[in-house]
């Protein structure tokens, strides 16, 4: 994908956006579920800041949740395997 740009008028600043991939961990109810995604960020021309839209928060909570499923399918095989028969 290339580079999408903005013009944020109020601040004079340019703003590009660009796909970067994140590796992060997310604390459940099954332990932690460790995820990697690639979202959109804006970034500041100027400064460098970086920034997500709704976007990339969409895409973080469906990751999230793909991986919560796996892992509650993992701890599910581990005691039907470790079971006593």
């Amino acid at each position: 994908m290339g580079a999408k740009y903005s013009w944020d008028a109020a601040r004079r600043r340019f703003h590009v956006g660009r796909n970067q991939w994140i590796s992060f961990r997310h604390w459940t109810d099954k332990g932690y579920v460790f995820c990697r995604a690639e979202i959109p960020l804006g970034v500041c021309d100027c400064c460098g800041a970086k920034h997500w839209n709704q976007d990339a928060k969409a895409i973080i909570n469906e990751v999230v949740r793909r991986e919560y499923g796996q892992a509650s399918l993992a701890l599910l095989m581990r005691v039907l395997i470790n079971r006593d028969c």
